[in-house]
């Protein structure tokens, strides 16, 4: 029997319940940004390649024995782990380049999600809610927020010119210390 699978409420929240009992050292609004909805899409307990993907590749126990931190982040390309800026690049290359590539196969809607987001900077000068990063040995790794980064990224490297460039994100951070 899939457990995986439910169409109730009821049924979603406890999964949703589950999920969160799983990780009792995760902030909420982690959650909230972060796995809320994956759980809703995808069920709990993880499966699959997608959910590996989701947990940046590590094991439910690795997660759990992270600690986070709320920061503002003045985040560089050059911080970021190789993936990520693999991720970043090829996002700002979809919607400021037009370009075709596995980020405009897989979110289809990137570019409009971009704009949003690059409206939204240039008004408030900020980004409108944290991003999720896991600090690794070989930089940050994005585990929620590329939008927000890659629209922050552009913005600081004159891919786009604005007086209102953020220059910290806020970050939820998970590492290890």
């Amino acid at each position: 029997m899939n457990t995986t699978v439910s169409l109730g409420f009821l049924d979603m929240q406890a999964l949703i319940d589950a999920a969160r009992k799983t990780f009792p050292g995760f902030p909420s609004q982690v959650f909230e940004l972060w796995l809320d909805d994956r759980v809703r899409e995808k069920g709990w307990p993880p499966q699959g390649i997608e959910w590996w993907s989701f947990l940046a590749g590590e094991s439910i126990e690795y997660w759990q024995a992270l600690t986070w931190s709320l920061e503002l982040v003045r985040l560089k390309a050059e911080e970021l782990t190789e993936e990520s800026w693999g991720a970043i690049h090829a996002m700002i290359g979809v919607s400021l380049q037009g370009k075709t590539n596995a980020v405009s196969a897989y979110l289809p809607d990137t570019k409009i999600r971009f704009e949003s987001m690059l409206a939204y900077a240039c008004e408030h000068g900020v980004i409108p809610c944290p991003v999720i990063l896991l600090k690794k040995a070989t930089g940050y790794h994005i585990v929620d927020g590329h939008h927000r980064i890659a629209v922050v990224l552009a913005m600081q490297h004159a891919a786009i010119v604005h007086p209102n460039t953020p220059t910290e994100l806020p970050a939820w951070v998970a590492s290890k210390e």
